[in-house]
C-alpha cells in the first residue's frame, strides 16, 4: 500500500516540476511571478491593500506552488479540466500603475489622505517581481462632527441614531466608517416611516484645512425635488389575497362570501378557500395604522415563506391621502404550492462485507387544519443477509428493522398563558413527534419508542435561533438477547460500558439550545458564530414519583413503569470563526468544549449521551470514536470504540482553505482534542480519568489536508488526517513523527459540509 501511495505522489510531482511555468510566455514578455505589498508604516494592512491589485500572480497551492499554471502546459488537463488550470499572467506596466492607484485611493478612503505608493520590478529570466512599498504619512482624524439636516424630523432621527453611531470625534476619516453611518441612519429612517428613502440623499461635508491633519465634519440631506419635506408614511389598508385566483375579484363586496375582514386587514379568498384568517394574520406584520417599516416588509415576506404550503409571495403598495396623512395601501399576494407531497427512497448497504437493502416510503400533508400545520409520516425498513456466520462481531450489522415516524408541525408556539407577541415569533413552531422502530438481529431485538414536543422560533435578524425540547422520552427496551451475546459482550469486564448499553433504558429529557451568528452584511471578512446547550434528564420521572408513579427496586433505584430512568445533566459550547484573508484564501478556527454528569438514580451517563473524539468533525487523525479517553490505549478489537468514551470533551481546530477554482478547494488543518471521564469507579478505563493537573498532556494532536468539491447546494468533503501526537501510545512512542505507520497513523473521512 506504502508503494502505491509513493508512485502516485512521485507521479504529481513528476507533472508539477516538468513542466515549466514560462513555457507559453512569449519570448519578449515576462510572467508576473510574485506581487509583493510593503507597508512603511502604521495603520496599513498589506494584507488587506494586496486584494486592490489590478494584476495579481497566477494562484499557487501551499506545499506545491503554481500547479494550476503547471498543468496548463499539459494539453490533456487543458482539454479535460480546464478548471483545474490557468493561463500565464504577463507582466504590464500599465496594470501595475493602476494597481497603485487603487492602493493610493484606498489608503485615502481610509483616512490617510497623503499616501504615496513605490513600484518596483525585478526582471530574472522570463520572470517578473513587482513590489509595491506603501507610504501612508499620518492619518486624518475628525475634529468635529455636527448634524446639518434642515427636516426637523429626520434630523431629530439621525441624532439619536447617532448617539451610538460608528462616527465619533478623534476616530479616522475612514469614508467606509461615513458610508456605514449613512446606511445605518437609512435603516432606521425606512424603519419609521420613510418610505423608499435613500441613502445617497444624505452627505458629508468636510473640512481638511484646519491643519494637524484634523477634518471637520458634518452631515446634510439634499432638499426634495419638489422643496416640500420627506414624506413619512403610516400603513392605510392592508389586502391579503390567500390565492393567486383571488386577483380576478376585483368588484369583490366586504360582505361577500368570498372576502373576510379580519382584525383590521382584508383577506380575499380563492376557490380553495386557502388558509384560516388567524393563519394570514398571524405570519403578516404589515398592520393598519402602523408606520411603514422595512423590517416588517421582510418579516411578512420571510414568515409567509416559510409555510411550505405557499409557493410564492408578492407585496407591493400605493400611495394615498387619507385625512391629510400620506399613507400607503399594502397588497399581499399568496401563491399557493402542493400541500400533498410522497417521498420514496431505496438503496443498497454494505456494512462489514453483508450486502442490504433500506428503503423510507414518506407522505406529508402541508396544510392538515387549514392553518399550514404540517403532518409527516414516513415508514421505514432495513434488512442485511446474513453472511452464515455465528460470529458475534457487533460492527457485523447483520439484521433487519422497520419503524414508522409521525410528526405534527404547527407554524406558532402552542403554550398556554403566553402573550400574542410571544406566540407571534417570527418562524416560530411547536412540533410533536412520536416515532417507534423494531430492530432484529441474530443475538438480541431491541425496540424503540420516543415521543417527544419541541418550539423553535428565531429573532427579527434572524441573528438569534432557539429551541426548547420541553420533553423528549426515549425507551428502549430488550425482549430477548441471546446466551452466547450476553456472556461474550453484556457480562464481559473486558466491555464495563456495554452492558449499559445493551439493557432497558429510559431518557426522560428537557433541554434548551441557541445558536447566534454574527450575520454581517456589509462586513463579510470576519463571522462567527456560538452554539450552546443545555439539557437535563429526569425530570418527568421526577415529577411522576412525586404523583407515586414511581418504584424502588430492589437495588435501591427509581424505576417508572418498572424501568430504571437515567439523571444527568449536559451542558455543550461551540465557537467557529472564519476570516477571509484575501478573495481566495480563507482561516477558519473552531472550539468546542462538553460536559456532562450523572447524578441522582445515574451512576453513568447513557451510552448515546456520552462524549466520543476523532471524526470528520473532530480530530481527523483518527476515525469515529477510536480515540480516548485520556491516556486509554486501545485494543484492536471491533467493540473497543464502546470503551472510548467520556463525560468531557475538548475539540480544537484551525483550518487555511484555499480556492483552486469555482468547484474545488484545498484545506491544510491541525485538529487537536480528546475525552475524559470524570468519576473514577470500577467502570473507568485506565487513563481515562480527568485530571486538572494531567489533562493537557493528554490532548491529542493531528495535521492533514482535504479537497472539497463544492457545488454550490452541496458541499463534498474529502480529508486526510494523520496523527500527531498520540496520548493512547506508551510513553516515548506518542509523537509520530518517527516511526510513523500509515496503516495506523492516517485516516480518511468522507463528509457534507464543512466540519465547522
Amino acid at each position: 500500500m506504502n508503494s502505491r501511495y509513493s508512485l502516485i505522489i512521485l507521479i504529481f510531482t513528476a507533472i508539477c516540476c516538468a513542466c515549466s511555468v514560462t513555457k507559453h510566455v512569449p519570448e519578449d514578455r515576462y510572467l508576473l511571478d510574485d506581487a509583493v505589498v510593503k507597508t512603511e508604516g502604521k495603520g496599513i494592512s498589506s494584507s488587506e491593500m494586496k486584494e486592490f491589485l489590478r494584476q495579481k500572480p497566477n494562484s499557487s497551492w501551499p506545499l506545491f506552488g503554481k500547479v494550476k499554471l503547471r498543468l496548463n502546459n499539459v494539453a490533456w488537463f487543458r482539454k479535460i479540466l480546464p478548471g483545474l488550470t490557468e493561463k500565464p499572467v504577463i507582466y504590464s506596466s500599465r496594470l501595475t500603475q493602476v494597481s497603485a492607484d487603487q492602493i493610493r485611493l484606498e489608503a485615502s478612503n481610509n483616512g490617510f489622505l497623503r499616501t504615496s505608493v513605490d513600484t518596483s520590478v525585478t526582471l530574472k529570466g522570463r520572470k517578473a517581481k513587482v513590489a509595491y512599498t506603501i507610504h501612508p504619512g499620518n492619518p486624518y482624524k475628525i475634529r468635529d462632527y455636527t448634524n446639518e439636516i434642515t427636516d426637523s424630523t429626520i434630523k431629530r432621527i439621525a441624532m439619536r441614531v447617532g448617539r451610538n453611531g460608528t462616527i465619533k470625534k478623534g476616530m479616522l476619516f475612514d469614508l467606509e466608517k461615513l458610508d456605514e453611518e449613512k446606511t445605518r441612519i437609512t435603516q432606521v429612517l425606512r424603519n419609521v416611516g420613510y418610505y423608499n428613502f435613500n441613502k445617497e440623499w444624505l452627505y458629508y461635508k468636510a473640512d481638511t484645512t484646519l491643519g494637524y491633519n484634523l477634518v471637520d465634519l458634518s452631515m446634510a440631506l439634499y432638499p426634495p425635488p419638489d422643496s416640500l419635506s420627506r414624506k413619512r408614511y403610516r400603513i392605510g389598508s392592508v389586502t391579503v389575497y390567500s390565492e393567486a385566483d383571488a386577483l380576478g375579484q376585483s368588484d369583490y363586496k366586504t360582505d361577500s362570501l368570498n372576502v373576510v375582514g379580519y382584525k383590521g386587514i382584508k383577506i380575499v379568498y380563492g376557490k380553495k378557500h386557502f388558509l384560516r384568517p388567524s393563519t394570514i394574520y398571524k405570519n403578516n406584520f404589515i398592520r393598519p395604522g402602523r408606520w411603514y417599516a422595512e423590517r416588517n416588509i421582510n418579516s411578512t415576506i420571510s414568515s409567509y415563506s416559510g409555510i411550505e404550503a405557499i409557493k410564492q409571495v408578492g407585496v407591493n403598495f400605493s400611495d394615498t391621502i387619507i385625512s391629510d396623512s400620506t399613507c400607503l395601501n399594502a397588497r399581499i399576494i399568496l401563491s399557493q404550492g402542493t400541500v400533498h407531497s410522497f417521498q420514496a427512497g431505496l438503496e443498497g448497504t454494505n456494512t462489514a462485507g453483508d450486502l442490504g437493502v433500506a428503503g423510507n416510503l414518506g407522505y406529508q400533508y402541508k396544510n392538515l387544519f387549514n392553518g399550514a400545520e404540517i403532518l409527516d409520516v414516513k415508514f421505514h425498513g432495513a434488512y442485511e443477509f446474513v453472511s452464515g456466520s455465528k460470529s458475534y462481531d457487533l460492527m457485523s450489522q447483520n439484521f433487519y428493522e422497520y419503524g414508522v415516524e409521525t410528526s405534527l408541525l404547527f407554524p406558532q408556539i402552542i403554550f398556554p398563558w403566553l402573550s400574542s407577541q410571544i406566540k407571534e415569533q417570527p418562524n416560530a413552531g411547536t412540533e410533536f413527534n412520536v416515532s417507534l422502530t423494531n430492530q432484529h438481529r441474530p443475538e438480541y431485538t431491541r425496540e424503540f419508542f420516543n415521543v417527544s414536543l419541541k418550539y423553535k422560533w428565531s429573532s427579527y435578524s434572524n441573528r438569534f435561533s432557539h429551541t426548547v425540547d420541553l420533553f423528549d422520552v426515549n425507551f428502549v427496551r430488550m425482549p430477548w438477547v441471546s446466551d452466547e451475546f450476553e456472556e461474550s459482550y453484556i457480562n464481559n469486564d473486558k466491555y464495563p460500558l456495554l452492558k449499559y448499553s445493551y439493557q432497558n433504558q429510559l431518557i426522560s429529557r428537557l433541554a434548551y439550545s441557541n445558536v447566534f451568528t454574527s450575520a454581517r452584511r456589509r462586513n463579510t471578512r470576519d463571522n462567527f458564530s456560538i452554539r450552546s446547550g443545555i439539557e437535563f434528564s429526569g425530570f418527568l420521572p421526577r415529577l411522576a414519583g412525586l404523583l407515586g408513579g414511581t418504584t424502588t427496586s430492589s437495588g435501591g433505584y427509581k424505576e417508572l413503569l418498572g424501568i430504571r430512568y437515567a439523571e444527568y445533566a449536559k451542558l455543550d459550547l461551540d465557537f467557529a470563526r472564519t476570516n477571509k484573508i484575501s478573495e481566495l484564501t480563507t482561516l477558519a478556527y473552531h472550539a468546542a468544549i462538553g460536559i456532562a454528569k450523572p447524578y441522582g438514580n445515574s451512576e453513568i451517563l447513557p451510552f448515546e449521551k456520552r462524549y466520543f473524539s476523532g471524526g470528520s468533525n473532530s480530530v481527523r487523525g483518527w476515525s469515529t470514536r477510536r480515540l480516548g479517553p485520556g491516556f486509554y490505549h486501545p485494543q484492536k478489537d471491533s467493540v473497543e470504540f464502546a470503551n472510548q468514551v467520556g463525560d468531557i470533551k475538548l475539540d480544537l481546530s484551525i483550518e487555511l482553505r484555499q480556492k483552486l477554482s469555482t468547484y474545488f478547494q484545498f484545506a491544510l488543518f491541525v485538529d487537536a482534542g480528546n475525552n475524559w471521564v470524570i468519576d473514577n469507579n470500577a467502570n473507568t478505563l485506565a487513563g481515562g480519568l480527568f485530571e486538572f493537573s494531567e489533562f493537557y498532556k493528554q490532548i491529542a494532536l493531528a495535521y492533514g489536508m482535504g479537497l472539497r468539491l463544492d457545488l454550490g447546494f452541496l458541499l463534498l468533503r474529502f480529508d486526510g488526517g494523520f496523527k500527531a501526537f498520540d496520548p493512547g501510545q506508551d510513553a516515548g512512542k506518542r509523537w509520530r513523527f518517527h516511526g510513523f505507520n500509515f496503516g495506523d497513523d492516517f485516516a480518511f473521512h468522507f463528509a457534507i459540509g464543512y466540519p465547522f
